[in-house]
């Protein structure tokens, strides 16, 4: 109970003092009740899995001369994220750039496993036609949808006709990476 001082002529204050007093709840008092703060929190989380791409053959002097026709070939990155997330998928330039190659605009190459100074142009596309590159930045990569189930994301990959290259087996490794 809570004290109070009082002038012998102040009947409101009296009054006032013994409200006050009656509100205050004490260990005898029942039921008494609190609240109890319950939280959690959900962070942006992913899963990635990727699919390798192969072109197959490219004939240099008859169907992918520059007359012919270009190489196609399609692999596939699947996401799984957090209902929420943002994540983004770029590509890198990978291991044998061109000279001129940068993030936003890469000029992929494959190496010649038999000749270290045979390269092959390709490209890594978002569209069947060739016309959305994928970079290695968050302007040049692909917003990938997140409601907490699988995503397939085909990247399309396009070997330029009319390349004149050496014999042998072409290859390169590109990083997906996954920003969330």
């Amino acid at each position: 109970m809570q004290a109070c001082k009082l002038k012998p002529s102040s009947a409101a204050i009296l009054a006032a003092c013994l409200a006050l007093a009656a509100s205050t709840a004490t260990a005898a008092d029942s039921p008494i009740t609190g609240t109890i703060a319950v939280t959690a929190s959900v962070s942006a989380s992913c899963t990635m899995t990727t699919a390798d791409m192969s072109f197959g053959t490219y004939d240099p002097l008859n169907a992918n001369n520059a007359g012919g026709a270009d190489v196609t070939a399609t692999g596939s990155v699947t996401t799984t994220c957090t209902n929420g997330a943002t994540p983004v998928l770029t590509l890198s330039e990978g291991a044998h750039p061109d000279s001129t190659s940068a993030p936003a605009t890469p000029k992929r190459q494959m190496l010649n496993g038999t000749d270290s100074t045979a390269l092959m142009s390709y490209g890594l596309y978002s569209d069947d036609a060739g016309q959305i590159l994928i970079g290695n930045t968050a302007d040049t990569g692909l917003a990938i949808a997140s409601d907490g189930t699988a995503k397939t994301t085909n990247i399309y990959g396009i070997i330029p006709k009319g390349q004149n290259v050496t014999v042998g087996s072409y290859s390169d490794s590109v990083t997906a990476t996954l920003t969330f």
